[in-house]
Formats: C-alpha cells, structure tokens, sequence
C-alpha cells in the first residue's frame, strides 16, 4: 500500500448478532441451503397426501399418513433448529458475548489491507469472490469459504462511501444487493 491514498479505514467489532445475521444469511441465502429441506418436506407431505386419500382403501392409510407428514415437518425443523444451535455454539466458542475487534480493513483504489491479529495482508481487487449489501452488514468474499463483514454502522465515512469504492474497482457482476445507492 505504499504510494497508495487509504480511503477508507475500518475496525470491525463483531457481535453474536453480527455473526448469526451472517451465518444465516451465508448458509440460507448465499449457498440456498434450505432449498433440500424445503424439497425434502415437500416429499413427504406429497406422500402423506396420497396416503390420506387412500384412507378409504386402506385402514392403516390415514396412520401412515400422519406419520409421514410428522416426518416432514419434523426432520426439517431439527435440521433448522440444529443449525441455529451449531451458530450460538460458535459464538460462544469465539467468546462474541462483547463485541470484540476482529480485525481492521484499509481499502484504497488498489485493494484491500487487512489487520488481524498481527498478521497483514493484501488482496487486490480482482481477487474479491464476491460482495454482498444487506441491510446492516456487507460481506465481502475472498473465496465461496471466506468473508470479512462490514457492519454499517461501524464505517465511520458511511456505507455510501464504501459501495461508491466498491461500485469503481470491483466488477460489477461481482457486486450483489442494493448496488444502486
């Protein structure tokens, strides 16, 4: 970054609230994880309705019936409920009971310098996977397995200067959500 004017600095705290909102929005929107759930339910529930129609044929249809769809109700939640679980336990484990400095991000007009931990390092923006504009956080990808998390309220110039930036050097295929403020 020598040479290079920063235009942009930011210390990013991250909450239990900060890293579920992104552990859902990665797992359920960004990779579509409950579309096998969802399918899965849908089965079932397809079976159970051709159960219950057979009810008059069969005496054991309309107990067959109830089983499949508990089945189909039931294993999607535990997947769910599971997955929230998984989520908390994390959070724990990275002790997010106080917001805590993660680490610190200097972007400049030729990449994007990244503090954590006493390690730096420096990727260019060509090399950014993908970035995400939610309503208070931005993600933004190195890879499909690794994101750093822009809290909006924690970018002292505003998230309007940080997607005015991102709008100029990353690809604009590259670039998801509300691009256009």
């Amino acid at each position: 970054m020598s040479g290079t004017i920063v235009v942009l600095k930011i210390d990013v705290r991250i909450s239990k609230k900060i890293f579920r909102n992104f552990a859902l929005f990665d797992a359920f929107c960004r990779q579509k994880r409950w579309v096998s759930p969802a399918v899965f339910a849908g089965i079932f529930f397809a079976f159970s309705l051709i159960s219950y129609l057979a009810r008059f044929r069969n005496d054991q249809a309309l107990l067959l019936a109830g089983v499949l769809l508990s089945v189909g109700i039931v294993l999607p939640c535990v997947y769910f409920f599971s997955y929230l679980l998984s989520i908390k336990t994390q959070s724990d484990r990275m002790k997010l009971d106080k917001p805590r400095l993660a680490y610190s991000l200097s972007a400049d007009t030729n990449g994007l310098g990244i503090t954590m931990a006493k390690e730096n390092q420096y990727i260019a923006w060509e090399q950014i996977y993908a970035v995400y504009r939610r309503k208070n956080c931005t993600y933004l990808y190195l890879s499909p397995g690794q994101a750093f998390l822009l809290p909006h309220a924690q970018i002292a110039d505003g998230v309007d200067t940080l997607w005015a930036l991102l709008r100029n050097v990353v690809p604009v295929s590259h670039l998801h959500g509300d691009i256009g403020k």
